[in-house]
């Protein structure tokens, strides 16, 4: 295993077209040409095992993921000096999923067409890391729930994300309602 941002860097470092991939007992290489970057494989520790994914799902395409993630994004780190839920509401709801984020000094709410079920309060570390990791992706994502952990995946990509066990605060009375087509 290596870590996720190293080999999206080297990747990304490199032109399009062919990548060759290669290992040994403990490095991964990757070459383009004359460019090569080696990565360090490590263990994968037994307790972030593969995680079961049995709760609800949601799908939809990758671009518009990405792109919710970033009309809320701002608002979902919060203040130095300002307590406040740190990360993004994610609720599917009559086939949409509605992003939420709320730092004590702005609230910002989107929405894209999703199909599924699901309720999450996505930590704004995560956010950050499925806005890089997901960024350049054209196809399909889903997230589904396992357990206490988030599943985004797309394309060749899995991302698990550890759910804050905290609760998202109904901040719906504030929001007027949507008006106009």
């Amino acid at each position: 295993m290596v870590r996720a941002d190293d080999l999206l860097s080297r990747a990304q470092a490199m032109s399009d077209g062919e990548i060759s991939v290669s290992t040994n007992e403990r490095v991964l290489t990757l070459q383009q040409g004359s460019l090569r970057f080696s990565l360090a494989l490590f263990d994968m520790p037994t307790r972030h095992a593969e995680p079961e994914l049995s709760g609800d799902c949601v799908a939809l395409s990758g671009p518009a993921f990405v792109s919710l993630l970033g009309r809320v994004a701002p608002a979902a780190y919060p203040g130095i000096d300002r307590p406040s839920v740190a990360g993004v509401h994610l609720r599917a709801v009559d086939g949409r999923l509605v992003a939420t984020a709320v730092n004590n000094v702005s609230m910002a709410v989107a929405s894209t067409e999703a199909l599924g079920a699901l309720e999450a309060l996505l930590p704004s570390a995560a956010v950050g890391h499925c806005r890089k990791f997901f960024g350049k992706l054209t196809t399909d994502v889903s997230l589904r729930m396992s357990g206490s952990a988030l599943v985004v995946a797309g394309g060749r990509l899995v991302y698990v994300a550890r759910l804050t066990g905290e609760a998202f605060p109904d901040f719906s009375y504030m929001v007027p309602p949507a008006t106009g087509p």
